[in-house]
């Protein structure tokens, strides 16, 4: 009894790994189809955010398995794709080509020196830096960081919130407690992106 339930838990693993060692394999088949699913999984990201995750796996599969360069003209390849589905989609073809190589050039870096020395807590360690060369550059830039972000979350959610439910005091006082802390929230999000996309390349590379 105990034999039949082991077998099955092994038979329900497999079915959950299939495809994704399926969507593996297809990404490494040829260079039109790893460009294709990069540039797919970029665009469907615009409205399933956690999907940009898969995107930038994609890249770091490709630097993995076949070198920097291999992934560099992938990654060039997928941008002048998403110049075109810009172009079509929404008349500016820059809009998603700069998105999609946001995603992509990090992990061209990071998959790199992941397959280089092959130490995964190096490699996490040079994406903590980034995340927080992410939040300095804020600084360096902006005059007034908190100012900047809550400009940005207010006219957001001014936007997405109804002021039926959530009135327009709480809204702004929301906006004034969460601005101070954007800049950081933002340089950890990325550095959490950054890690789940080389843990899913990993997966797939395995």
């Amino acid at each position: 009894m105990d034999f039949a339930a082991g077998g099955q838990e092994v038979c329900r693993c497999r079915c959950k790994e299939r495809p994704m060692k399926a969507l593996a394999t297809f990404i490494m088949k040829g260079r039109m189809q790893a460009v294709m699913v990069a540039a797919v999984f970029t665009v469907l990201a615009l409205l399933i955010t956690p999907l940009g995750i898969a995107s930038s796996a994609v890249i770091a599969l490709v630097v993995l398995r076949n070198g920097v360069r291999e992934g560099l003209l992938i990654a060039v390849l997928g941008g002048v794709a998403l110049a075109a589905l810009g172009l079509l989609i929404f008349g500016q073809p820059l809009s998603l080509a700069i998105a999609g190589l946001l995603l992509w050039v990090p992990m061209l870096v990071l998959g790199e020196l992941l397959r280089a020395t092959r130490s995964l807590r190096l490699v996490l360690e040079v994406a903590v830096i980034l995340g927080a060369l992410l939040i300095g550059m804020q600084y360096l830039v902006l005059d007034d960081v908190p100012k900047f972000w809550s400009g940005i979350l207010d006219e957001y959610s001014a936007q997405m919130m109804d002021p039926n439910v959530v009135s327009d005091a709480d809204r702004k006082l929301m906006v004034t407690e969460m601005a101070p802390w954007m800049a950081g929230g933002m340089g950890a999000a990325w550095f959490l992106q950054l890690a789940l996309s080389l843990f899913l390349a990993r997966s797939w590379q395995a």
